[in-house]
């Protein structure tokens, strides 16, 4: 089963690595940017198709995304980047 806060994580790592902004992406999966803000913090699910166009926009496989290939290695930079986000996104869920 897919985590949905870890494919958030990686959407995030991966756009913040392409040096895009959200409404960069917004305009490519044609969602708003409050929808895509949802993606990014677990608290909205891709559809297929969002997955394939930020796979392919972000340079990232769709198995990377859903975390299926295997390679779960972040650099250490990515970890720290994961977990200043997640801590960013509890804050969040509290309010």
């Amino acid at each position: 089963m897919y985590n949905k806060y870890d494919i958030a994580d990686r959407i995030y790592i991966a756009r913040t690595k392409k040096r895009l902004k959200q409404q960069d992406v917004c305009k490519v999966l044609g969602i708003g940017q409050p929808s895509y803000s949802a993606l990014e913090t677990g608290k909205r699910v891709l559809n297929v198709d969002e997955l394939f166009k930020l796979s392919e926009l972000l340079g990232v496989s769709v198995e990377w995304i859903l975390g299926t290939d295997g390679n779960n290695n972040f650099t250490n930079e990515e970890r720290l980047e994961i977990e200043k986000f997640k801590r960013y996104i509890k804050s969040i869920r509290e309010m």
